[in-house]
């Protein structure tokens, strides 16, 4: 459990390891961040974890993350470090430095068994929209809906801390002069 200075706690805590008061919260998820696990639909156990207000790191493994804590910050261990982590998501920075991006949004939560005879999957994507169109640079599952809600409640509070709550309105790509149906 990683926690700055929390007092209330979420009641699923317990179970999954995480709280979701305070900014460093982490907890275990299974992800898609390649094209190639996409592409061959395979999951790979993360650790994830929100270090600041509006971002998430995922990292391969909790020992991953202690060593990205303990590793200092300078210039010569930069990319060392910079090479633990599988997917950083600062969406504020994001948001706020690239023009054409629009913003992020998280799917529903589906249902699905992926091998036969095995678990049954809860998992959403989360999406990435830009005036060009929308790309899904992670997918998230977990066998256990309270893990995968507790992490999807996480990014929500990082959006909402985003210019837009997260996702730019498309009314300035809108066409004046074309009706709507």
């Amino acid at each position: 459990l990683i926690t700055s200075s929390s007092t209330k706690k979420n009641p699923v805590d317990d179970y999954i390891g995480t709280t979701t008061s305070g900014h460093h919260v982490s907890g275990t998820i299974m992800t898609r961040i390649s094209l190639r696990s996409m592409v061959l639909k395979k999951w790979h156990k993360t650790f994830w974890v929100k270090p600041e207000p509006t971002t998430l790191c995922i990292f391969r493994s909790r020992d991953d993350y202690e060593t990205w804590l303990a590793t200092p910050s300078t210039p010569e261990r930069e990319k060392e470090k910079t090479k633990l982590v599988k997917l950083r998501l600062d969406f504020y920075h994001e948001m706020s430095t690239k023009p054409g991006l629009r913003g992020y949004k998280m799917t529903s939560i589906k249902s699905k068994y992926y091998e036969r005879n095995g678990p049954r999957m809860h998992q959403f994507k989360l999406e990435r929209w830009t005036n060009l169109g929308v790309s899904i640079p992670v997918a998230f599952a977990s066998q256990y809906t309270a893990e995968l809600e507790s992490l999807r409640e996480v990014i929500s509070l990082c959006l909402k801390g985003c210019p837009h709550g997260g996702l730019r309105s498309i009314e300035d790509l809108v066409i004046p002069g074309i009706r709507k149906m």
